[in-house]
């Protein structure tokens, strides 16, 4: 597993602002548009997009914790 707020390079109490200013930063350096690497670009978007949702980062905390987190969709909540 992956630490997003690594990736981002943010503690882990940033706020959702810190949070997308740190990304903004990351992507313009780090886009293939600029002679950025394409991985590492992936990695970014990757965490931005894991970190700004708040249930996914809900779900990160809890396994950065040690939890295991089963997702479950809509069609299994309605069975």
């Amino acid at each position: 597993m992956k630490d997003y707020y690594a990736v981002l390079g943010v503690p882990r109490t940033a706020s959702d602002e810190d949070i997308k200013r740190a990304f903004r930063k990351l992507a313009m350096k780090h886009h293939p548009d600029r002679g950025g690497d394409q991985s590492q670009f992936q990695d970014i978007n990757e965490a931005y997009n894991t970190l700004s949702d708040p249930q996914r980062r809900w779900h990160q905390a809890l396994e950065d914790e040690g939890w295991r987190v089963a997702v479950v969709t809509s069609a299994e909540q309605a069975w």
